[in-house]
């Protein structure tokens, strides 16, 4: 069950109107991405600047994590987040997602839409 936000994500989610989720999961891991995969989600999250992209990256500290962070303001990177609970929020829409049963059975049961990449 879904719990309230707390004031990081209440405030990661107050810039904009609308805000989309990236997760891969627990077993693919962002950070291990082929880096063209990894520049293709960056110039698509550069390609809308009125939306928030939340990010699960799992070393948002290293050198891309870094680089991404400070030339897109839109970007929130994160090594963890309450992924239920921001389904729950209407701010959230679309959810990008391996596709994997725990993320899609999440998304369907809050209405999101999903954008499914299957990296496997």
């Amino acid at each position: 069950s879904p719990r309230p936000l707390d004031e990081y994500w209440t405030e990661a989610l107050s810039h904009r109107s609308k805000s989309i989720l990236i997760s891969f999961g627990s077993v693919v891991k962002s950070v291990d991405l082929r880096e063209d995969i990894k520049q293709s989600i960056l110039t698509t999250i550069g390609s809308f600047p009125d939306i928030t992209f939340i990010w699960k990256y799992e070393e948002p500290k290293d050198e891309f994590g870094k680089a991404a962070s400070s030339a897109l303001p839109n970007l929130v990177l994160t090594s963890w987040m309450p992924q239920n609970d921001l389904l729950n929020d209407d701010r959230i829409a679309p959810f990008i997602t391996h596709g994997g049963m725990g993320s899609t059975l999440e998304a369907a049961m809050r209405g999101k839409p999903g954008i499914f990449i299957p990296i496997f």
